[in-house]
């Protein structure tokens, strides 16, 4: 045979390959389309439907691109909540071709979903959050003998939950990005609200707002967790209603806050679900600049209601926490009041606050004796010094706490504006060091109180007439007891 045949021989056996490689990619390709609608909604019984555009295959890459995919609600009464959106692009890569072609089962080690606009319509406010995993589950549970994914990117992704009708937006996020490895789904009877298991995951959201309650909103400015850490910036909690408009709303007296956090990190964390609810457990929780303005009316009506503790408000969050410790830094706190005979507000502030605290945990409450505590350290009124203990057993079913601590070195002057429009009192001197032990529970309190005082006077203001009075039985009193310091103490010692 000569070297000319042979070079044919080759030459024609690489033409017929490669013809065979392009009929294969071509009935590949024409069987993909034709199949893959019927792949994505082969489930008589599924909540949602699947649409697009444009589908092509790639058999070098063995991959498949979807364009302009449509996710449409076709079967809403099985959930209280339903997905709908729209998606630019889905890359289904390294697929496995003997899979597709025998079992019409789409198995593949990695999904680049890029641009989804996803809403979900909620129709149970006081449910949203399990309503609106269970939407998701069902989505899953629709593709769970379709497809299997090893590891799921998602680009550039858009979120909003909508009240039913889609007239009163709950939550928005935007430039939302994941990263999910390692991909397991082995059954749909999960008990959790996640309906897969993943190795590890990567998340980072841009702006989003949410609703909180009827009169609140937080808006965030940006979001990032992993395994390992959370790290939340530019939170804003706001009332979505003016304050003349919220004390007109209220029929008892209710707190009407304003919290801005500049940033709030997780270090060291595990995120877990135990039965139905999710639980984070951490090292360290650090927030850096807390500044918190509350305001009560007090010319509406108390609340006759129950107040929870802080045992009791552990204990109540609707998810587990397990923090072992945390740190607040460069916060500050405002508290101003309305009473009844005067314009201005009474009016109270802490600066430079600084929080250190153990144990923030609810999990497994019951069977833990280990108290959280936290030491608070502020100035007080510009002069005042303050530095105070505060430790609690979460498990205690009395809500029993301790708040030990002292204040020093106060210009009684500098609380005149908070005092003046509660008590109509003035006063003056200085407080040289002001120690207190209060002990309370859920019905009861008690405290000790010792101070040591110079030059302490207080006036009584006449509101109705605005004339001065002299509170002549108080000053009587401490002309008795003073010449120049006194002590002054209430109520039985406490164990320390």
């Amino acid at each position: 045979m000569t070297k000319s045949k042979t070079l044919k021989r080759i030459g024609l056996f690489c033409v017929v390959l490669l013809a065979l490689v392009i009929g294969l990619g071509v009935f590949i390709d024409y069987w993909v389309n034709k199949s893959l609608p019927q792949i994505l909604n082969q489930n008589p019984d599924r909540t949602y439907n699947i649409e697009y555009s444009r589908m092509y295959f790639s058999l070098l890459r063995q991959s498949i691109f979807i364009e302009n995919i449509d996710l449409e609600t076709i079967n809403p009464s099985k959930t209280e909540s339903s997905l709908d959106g729209k998606i630019k692009s889905i890359q289904i890569k390294f697929v496995q071709i003997p899979d597709l072609l025998l079992e019409k089962k789409i198995r593949s080690r990695k999904v680049v979903i890029n641009t989804p606009r996803l809403e979900i319509i909620s129709r149970k406010a006081d449910k949203a959050a399990a309503d609106n995993s269970k939407s998701i589950n069902l989505f899953w549970e629709d593709l769970y003998n379709s497809i299997e994914l090893q590891n799921v990117v998602l680009k550039e992704g858009k979120l909003r939950i909508l009240n039913e009708g889609g007239t009163s937006e709950r939550l928005s996020s935007e430039d939302i990005n994941i990263v999910l490895r390692e991909v397991h789904i082995d059954t749909l009877d999960r008990t959790t609200p996640l309906p897969f298991e993943y190795e590890s995951f990567e998340l980072s959201i841009g702006k989003t707002s949410s609703a909180l309650g009827e009169n609140y909103r937080i808006k965030v400015g940006k979001f990032s967790a992993s395994n390992t850490d959370l790290d939340v910036e530019d939170i804003d909690i706001k009332p979505t209603i003016s304050r003349s408009a919220f004390d007109k709303k209220i029929r008892v007296e209710t707190d009407y806050i304003h919290c801005k956090l500049s940033r709030l990190r997780l270090k060291n964390t595990a995120w877990k679900f135990h039965e139905d609810s999710l639980y984070v457990d951490a090292d360290k929780l650090d927030v850096d600049s807390i500044k918190a303005s509350f305001y009560r009316n007090k010319t509406i009506a108390d609340n006759p209601s129950k107040k929870l503790l802080y045992n009791a408000m552990l204990r109540k969050l609707p998810f587990l926490i397990s923090i072992d410790s945390f740190d607040v830094e460069r916060s500050e706190i405002v508290v101003k009041q309305k009473f009844q005979y005067q314009n201005d507000l009474g009016r109270l502030f802490f600066k430079d606050v600084h929080i250190v605290g153990s144990h923030l945990s609810n999990y497994n409450y019951w069977e833990s004796n280990q108290k959280t505590k936290l030491h608070f350290q502020s100035s007080f009124m510009d002069s005042g010094r303050l530095d105070a203990h505060l430790s609690f057993l979460v498990l205690d079913p009395k809500d029993q706490y301790q708040f030990r601590g002292s204040l020093n070195h106060l210009q009684l002057e500098d609380i005149n504006p908070f005092i003046e429009p509660n008590f109509n009192v003035k006063s003056q001197g200085t407080i040289h060091s002001l120690d207190f032990n209060i002990h309370g529970a859920d019905y009861d309190a008690s405290a000790l109180v010792n101070m040591e005082y110079d030059d302490l006077k207080i006036e009584l203001i006449n509101a109705k007439k605005h004339k001065k009075a002299w509170f002549k039985s108080l000053k009587l009193r401490i002309q008795k007891i003073i010449k120049k310091k006194g002590c002054w103490s209430n109520s039985p010692p406490l164990e320390q």
